[in-house]
């Protein structure tokens, strides 16, 4: 792999830079300062202070622009919509809604936004969170989940919350809109799931099911799964399901130890397509069906049990690590079934699958094709390529393969985080 760094910035002509300077001195003087909006309960004042706050999170919206700040002020509000706005939807950056400093808001009943480019952060949610319809480019990010999601948003980002306790409902739909649109673009990363379960018999518990919806990416998150549906459940029954990667994810059947029925990836209809599991690291079954372009791919994973419907319904798999059982799955000369021989793992009750320096398994036998460039943590992949989601790689290794690619000047500029590339 060659890694090219640009050097265009110590070339510049002295009339080039004098003309650049030009525009981004012009640039800075037209930037509208962002304001800073306040919602507190039972508020009617203005918004524009925390002493004359605003009372829902509807109202401030209402008042900002692109890139301006929403601050929720201590304490207890009532369920929350955010409407549809027009002129948001061309806005160039997201109005971000987060609590105040210091300050714990708490929503007695669900929270939805129908508003575009909304990002929400810093929240505990004990009750619904919904992303409706026409919410596009909406972010949920750094938030406690206890009561389910919904996003029917295109263009959407799911990162760094924690997702823990629900009951009788998803952790996570993502489905096409309300008025039958599929969603697309959907990027769910680095989240944590963990004891979403039913306590009635009526209900059905997923940790992500998807609906009518395409180009999805999951990747670095922890997940277990507990109930009696599925981990991850592909349900094209309303709308097409398509174009899903599913990388780098640690998951675990049964972490919270409560009822051990479904799978923790449930991808065998054989309308969906376009399914990639690239270097997953599972405790459970993957159930996987070939997909009706024949184009599902099962690659670089640790998977406890591998399944499909059928012969006839293989997925595209190879290089998998297999170390519990198979079902209607005829190995490839690359795949390692190993019955009983399960990697150590570093703490399996809280989904930490991490390669600990015990394991004597031989892992480093995956392959490139469709491999993320970083694994679990972040870290460059290098070769051989481990299968799962976790890289194993010594601090010398380390160090001499990013000195040879990089050099010493460029190694702070090419070796960040995957996020930070996205």
């Amino acid at each position: 792999m060659m890694v090219r760094v640009s050097s265009i910035g110590c070339h510049l002509q002295p009339a080039f830079r004098i003309a650049m300077s030009a525009i981004l001195a012009i640039s800075f003087a037209n930037t509208v300062q962002a304001a800073t909006w306040y919602v507190g309960p039972g508020g009617a004042g203005t918004g524009m202070s925390a002493d004359s706050p605003v009372g829902s999170l509807n109202a401030a919206y209402l008042k900002a622009n692109a890139g301006d700040e929403i601050l929720v002020l201590d304490g207890t509000y009532g369920a929350q919509t955010v409407a549809s706005r027009a002129v948001a939807n061309s806005w160039a950056s997201n109005v971000t809604i987060r609590p105040a400093a210091g300050a714990n808001p708490i929503f007695t009943g669900s929270t939805q936004i129908s508003g575009a480019h909304v990002t929400v952060s810093g929240f505990t949610f004990d009750h619904f969170v919904a992303a409706r319809g026409g919410s596009d480019y909406f972010v949920l990010e750094d938030s406690v989940l206890k009561g389910g999601t919904s996003f029917n948003s295109s263009y959407t980002t799911v990162r760094n919350n924690r997702f823990v306790d629900g009951e009788n409902v998803d952790a996570v739909r993502i489905q096409g809109a309300t008025n039958g649109v599929p969603s697309t673009d959907i990027l769910f990363e680095n989240n944590y799931i963990k004891n979403y379960h039913r306590t009635d018999t009526s209900s059905h518990v997923d940790n992500i099911q998807i609906i009518n919806a395409s180009n999805i990416i999951i990747r670095n998150n922890q997940m277990s799964f507990d109930g009696t549906a599925a981990g991850i459940l592909l349900t094209p029954t309303v709308g097409p399901v398509y174009n899903v990667l599913i990388e780098n994810n640690f998951m675990v059947h049964g972490a919270a130890g409560l009822d051990n029925g479904g799978r923790l990836l449930n991808l065998g209809d054989t309308s969906v397509h376009g399914i990639s599991v690239i270097n997953n690291t599972l405790i459970g079954s993957l159930g996987m069906g070939k997909g009706s372009l024949n184009d599902n791919v099962a690659r670089n994973n640790i998977i406890s049990r591998f399944t499909a419907d059928s012969l006839a319904n293989q997925p595209i798999h190879d290089h998998n690590y297999i170390y519990g059982s198979t079902f209607n799955i005829t190995l490839n000369p690359t795949d390692v079934f190993a019955s009983g021989v399960m990697p150590s793992f570093a703490d399996v009750s809280d989904m930490d699958l991490h390669i600990l320096p015990a394991n004597t398994i031989d892992l480093a036998f995956g392959s490139t094709l469709g491999a993320p460039l970083y694994d679990f943590d972040g870290e460059l992949r290098t070769m051989p390529i481990w299968v799962g989601a976790d890289q194993v790689l010594s601090v010398p290794e380390a160090s001499s393969l990013l000195l040879a690619m990089c050099g010493l000047a460029a190694t702070a500029i090419i070796c960040r985080r995957k996020r930070d590339w996205s």
